[in-house]
């Protein structure tokens, strides 16, 4: 059971549980109208507003333990006033309606959860850049009950920057490639910020990995993962990669004074690695993708 299975890690997840012939429920926002990446059949009865004993009489319909992925979230920097309720709806109340119900109705099932960089300001175990941050910490803090208290089997992986092809977020190694050639001048801040880049099919792959192997979870505890980075690398860095990739420049300037006050400036250490995952796109050559070559 998938939720977020229309976006940009959900649909490449659903691609990599199809490839290992697993059947699919995707909980969207709303079950009236059918994302382009999933099949009528494969859209649950409930969906992200649905209540608790909603999502626990679905449940209760499936046969076997069921395993959730939730990739599902509101992203927000900086945040504005009307993020406020949908960053907790999102991002708290709504997983952890779901969380409950399949605990009620499917106890000893998994949950796989993503969490993010943006838990992580100055390298520490937790400290949020943003409310988004904060927010997703807090579900992970709620799943500790259900993993302790041997509800339910908890997975947490942490992933960086990704990236790839038909990527709709305009993130900026988009917006980067998008202006190679361009006389539009990027204002980039200081060019100083760490990048934890990872290209979509290889996280999409690592996701999968644990979902084919989610009865070896530990009980009793989240079980928290990095999967690991492509390469770390910092914003001029990969300005200066893409200009030579490309062969064409970029215009741009670098202005400290428009950094935000919590940048990421250098990679995350400490968190436990994925075991037996490597990342097999390298960087060039999924720049290289991008650019066409």
């Amino acid at each position: 059971m998938i939720t977020g299975a229309s976006g940009f890690l959900g649909r490449h997840v659903v691609e990599e549980i199809r490839r290992s012939n697993h059947s699919i429920i995707a909980i969207c926002r709303s079950n009236l109208n059918t994302p382009p990446n999933l099949l009528p059949e494969e859209i649950a009865s409930v969906d992200s507003s649905s209540a608790v004993n909603e999502f626990e009489a679905f449940f209760a319909t499936i046969d076997g333990p069921v395993v959730v992925v939730h990739l599902a979230a509101h992203y927000s920097n900086l945040h504005s006033v009307d993020d406020v309720s949908m960053l907790v709806e999102s991002n708290i109340h709504f997983p952890t309606r779901l969380v409950d119900a399949l605990a009620r109705a499917k106890p000893n099932s998994s949950v796989i959860n993503i969490s993010t960089l943006f838990q992580h300001f100055e390298r520490r175990d937790y400290s949020p850049l943003s409310l988004y941050g904060a927010t997703k910490e807090s579900f992970l803090k709620i799943l500790d009950f259900y993993a302790e208290s041997e509800s339910l089997k908890v997975a947490d992986i942490t992933i960086g920057d990704t990236y790839g092809a038909n990527d709709t977020r305009r993130k900026l190694i988009d917006l980067l490639i998008s202006h190679v050639g361009s006389t539009a001048t990027l204002n980039l801040g200081s060019g100083l910020q760490n990048m934890s880049l990872m290209h979509i099919t290889d996280v999409a792959r690592g996701i999968s990995q644990v979902i084919e192997d989610h009865q070896s979870i530990p009980a009793k505890e989240v079980w928290r993962v990095q999967m690991q980075p492509t390469e770390n690398i910092s914003v001029r860095e990969l300005v200066a990669k893409i200009e030579k990739i490309s062969s064409k420049s970029l215009c741009y300037t670098f202005d400290a004074s428009r950094d935000r006050k919590r940048e990421i400036y250098a990679p995350i250490e400490g968190l436990k690695k994925l075991p037996n995952y490597e990342p097999l796109i390298d960087l060039e050559t999924g720049l290289k993708s991008l650019l066409g070559q």
